[in-house]
Parts: C-alpha cells; structure tokens; sequence
C-alpha cells in the first residue's frame, strides 16, 4: 500500500513538471514525492525483514507453542468439570440410541456446559462418541442418547447444535492439534 500510494503520488506530480512553454517547478510537490519515495524504501526494508522473521520455523514453532498452551491453560483448570457425577455409572460402548452428524468434517468445539444442561433437563444421559479434532462423515452416530423417547427431532438438533464442525482442525480445543503442529 505504501509503495503503491507513493508511485500513484509520483504519477500525479509528474504532469506538473514541465519546462515549455514556461518553466515550472512544483518545489513542494517533488520535495513530498522524494520524501514519500524514502518512506517507501524503509517500508520495504522493514517488510521483508517482517516477513522473512514470520516465515522462519523457530517463529512458527513459537507461536504455535503459545497458543498450545493458551488452549491447554483454558481447558486444564476443569478438566473434566461436570463428568464427575456421572464417572461412577458410565455409558456402556454402543448403548443409547444414537444422533447422527448432520455434516461431514472435524469437530473444532464441543460446548459440554450446553450438553450438561440439556441431559439434566431433560433427564438422559448423553455420551459423546468423538472428540475434539478427529473427522466425523455425515451419518455417523455423534452421540448416543439413553430415554430416545424424551428426545425429539428439535431436541435432536439442539444437541447437535453443541458442535462446532468445519472443514479444517483449529486450536479452540484441540490441543492435540497444536501437538501435531509442533
């Protein structure tokens, strides 16, 4: 932008410079357009320095590392916080009747908190059948449900409403992800 603002500026000047029929300099004008050209050079000077900083692995790594444990730091505290009342009677593999991805892609966010309340609410047990960056293909069983007669096809999409599920894996949960990355 700055390289681009400063030619069109030069551009403009030029048509104003001329020396017949009657010699005319606009001092001013080639002074700001000689200053604006020096800006320019030390703009690009600083942005390639910027660039070839950003693109060099140890910054990558850094950064990739701070945002790991950004996520880890947001998850850890409570871990596992609203799963403990129901540790001691767990879901059996398979069991429930299941809810069905609606979408094909990897699952980017889970909102356990919303999960929590529905299956109080509603007064079922919910078991979560992928986690947090794996792929899920549309039609495969999200999440399994016990009393499938409590859970219409509205209360079946509010469930699937709790996932986040795009085309690419990112860093909001996953801390597998920022793992993989490093």
């Amino acid at each position: 932008g700055v390289l681009l603002g400063t030619f069109s500026y030069c551009i403009a000047v030029l048509p104003a410079v001329r020396s017949l029929p009657v010699a005319f300099v606009p001092v001013v004008s080639v002074m700001g357009a000689m200053l604006l050209a020096l800006v320019a050079v030390a703009w690009l000077i600083f942005f390639i320095h910027h660039i070839s900083q950003a693109i060099s692995v140890s910054h990558i790594v850094d950064r990739i590392a701070r945002e790991t444990e950004l996520v880890i730091d947001g998850l850890m505290p409570h871990p596992r916080s609203g799963f403990e009342a129901m540790s001691n009677r767990p879901m059996p593999d398979g069991a429930g009747a299941p809810i069905l991805s609606q979408r094909s892609g990897y699952i980017r966010f889970i909102d356990t908190e919303r999960l929590m309340e529905l299956a109080k609410e509603w007064r079922i047990r919910i078991r979560v059948e992928r986690g947090v960056g794996q792929f899920i293909p549309a039609g495969v069983p999200l999440v399994r449900i016990t009393h499938e007669n409590r859970v219409s096809p509205l209360r079946a999409a509010e469930l699937l409403g709790a996932f986040n599920i795009g085309p690419t894996r990112t860093l909001q949960q996953d801390v597998e992800f920022g793992v993989i990355q490093i």
